[in-house]
C-alpha cells in the first residue's frame, strides 16, 4: 500500500483520528511558598556552579540578575542557608609545633573569644577578641594570626584557624603532666605572661587556680627559684589581700619580672618561637 493510500484509508476508516482533540493539560497547583522554596533550593544549588558565560563561580549579582532579585535579598537567602557570599578562610594546614601550641595554650589565658564556627559547612575554630587596645589585636595577629585568616572591624577582631591543630584553644587548660616537660613549660609561661601580666605591681593572673599552681611549684622545679608569692586579690573596698584562698581570687605577684624573662628567653623552645621579635616589641598584659 503507497503511503497516499495509506492515509486515504486511515481517513475512512477513523475519519476524525487527526481531528480529534488533544486532552486539556494538567494544572499543577503550585502555591507561592512552595515556589519560593523551589527557587531557593535552586539558588543556593547554583551558588556552587559555573557561570557557562565566565567559566567561574557564579558571582552574587549574577545571580541576582538571573532571579530577578536585589543582591541583598540574594545575600539574605544566603545567609539562611549558612552560605557566605566570601570566600572560605585560608589557613595553614602544617604540622603546629609543639612549642607554639604550648605557647598558644598559654596566651589563651588571656580571655580570648575561643570558638567552634562554619563557614558555607566548613568548620573553623574562631580566635577573637572585642577589645579595642591595639596591643592585644597586634599580639593576637602576629602569632595566632600567622596560622589562619585575619578578620578585624572596628568592634571585634577574628582570625580563623583551622580545627585540627587549634582544638586545644576551645579548653586551654594544661594538665599536669603537659607542663612536667620544661620544652612545654617554658613557651606556655612566656606565652601567659604576655597575655596577663599585669602593669600594676607586676600580678599574673590565669583562668584557674590549679593551673596557677603548677606554674607556681613548676617554675620552682624547672629554675630553682620562685616566680614570686601567690595572694588572694579581694573584691572588697579596701582592696584586702592576703594568704586566705576562701575569699578573692588567687593570682602571683612576681618579684623580678626581669630575672623571669630572663630565664624564659635562655631556653631553645622559647627563642625558636617565629614571632618571639614581635611578640617582644609589644607591651605583655
Amino acid at each position: 500500500m503507497t503511503a497516499v493510500a495509506e492515509r486515504a484509508y486511515l481517513h475512512l476508516v477513523v475519519p476524525d483520528v487527526e481531528e480529534a482533540p488533544l486532552p486539556p493539560p494538567r494544572v499543577c497547583k503550585v502555591s507561592p511558598e512552595e515556589q519560593r522554596k523551589a527557587t531557593d533550593t535552586l539558588l543556593v544549588r547554583l551558588r556552587r556552579c559555573t557561570n557557562p558565560r565566565t567559566g567561574q563561580i557564579y558571582t552574587l549579582d549574577e545571580l541576582a540578575e538571573l532571579f530577578h532579585l536585589h543582591p541583598r535579598t540574594v545575600e539574605k537567602k544566603f545567609r539562611e542557608h549558612d552560605i557566605y557570599t566570601r570566600p572560605l578562610p585560608e589557613v595553614r594546614h602544617g604540622e603546629l609545633p609543639l612549642n607554639q601550641k604550648a605557647f598558644f595554650v598559654g596566651l589563651a589565658q588571656g580571655r580570648l573569644q575561643v570558638e567552634r564556627v562554619n563557614w558555607s559547612r566548613t568548620h573553623y575554630v574562631m580566635v577573637g577578641t572585642e577589645s579595642d587596645r591595639p596591643e592585644k589585636r597586634e599580639l593576637l595577629k602576629t602569632t595566632v594570626g600567622t596560622w589562619g585568616e585575619i578578620h578585624e572591624g572596628q568592634d571585634e577582631l577574628r582570625i580563623y584557624v583551622d580545627p585540627e591543630r587549634f582544638d586545644f584553644m576551645l579548653d586551654p587548660r594544661p594538665s599536669a603532666r603537659f607542663l612536667n616537660a620544661r620544652s612545654r613549660f617554658s613557651p606556655f609561661l612566656m606565652g601567659a605572661l604576655v597575655a596577663r601580666l599585669s602593669n600594676v605591681e607586676n600580678r599574673l593572673t590565669l583562668n584557674d587556680d590549679s593551673t596557677l599552681q603548677r606554674v607556681y611549684n613548676g617554675f620552682i622545679n624547672h629554675f630553682g627559684f620562685s616566680i614570686g608569692n601567690i595572694i588572694v586579690r579581694n573584691d572588697y573596698p579596701n582592696g584586702q589581700e592576703g594568704p586566705d584562698a576562701n575569699h578573692g581570687h588567687r593570682l602571683i605577684r612576681i618579684h623580678q619580672p626581669e630575672a623571669v624573662f630572663g630565664v624564659l628567653l635562655g631556653e631553645e623552645s622559647v627563642t625558636s618561637l617565629p614571632f618571639l621579635k614581635d611578640v617582644a616589641r609589644l607591651s605583655p598584659r
